[in-house]
């Protein structure tokens, strides 16, 4: 097929109209393309959840030797390797859907503490949802 027309491919490939051709090459160029994603994925995966457990790693070292500057950068990657790994995971769509463990009162108590650990301000206000 390489090197031909559209229209030399409809008529080679037995489709109606140029067109026909042109979308069963499209189809055919995005499935090798999210074939070849799919065969990335577990590697990509095993990598960003390494990135994520040595970020955390460095959160803890700062945290037990009271260095904020440490703690922050291991936030920093491990923040990064979760965002790459929910994007690898498909979810990072709009309508996705996470759900805190707990009562509303726990996540309120993790925001506070988490504000606390950073700067002392007080938390990002967010809403929680029932389903």
């Amino acid at each position: 097929m390489a090197g031909k027309s559209y229209t030399q491919i409809a008529l080679d490939e037995g489709y109606a109209s140029e067109s026909g051709a042109r979308m069963a090459v499209k189809a055919v160029l995005e499935r090798t393309a999210a074939e070849g994603a799919e065969q990335l994925r577990p590697e990509l995966f095993l990598k960003f959840s390494e990135m994520y457990r040595r970020g955390f790693a460095m959160m803890e070292q700062g945290e037990k030797k009271d260095d904020l500057d440490k703690w922050k950068a291991g936030a920093v990657v491990a923040d990064r390797a979760a965002a790459r790994i929910m994007r690898l995971m498909g979810l990072d769509q709009a309508n996705t859907v996470v759900q805190f463990a707990g009562d509303p009162g726990a996540l309120v108590d993790l925001k506070n503490a988490f504000a606390a650990a950073l700067d002392g301000e007080a938390p990002i206000d967010a809403e929680v949802v029932d389903q």
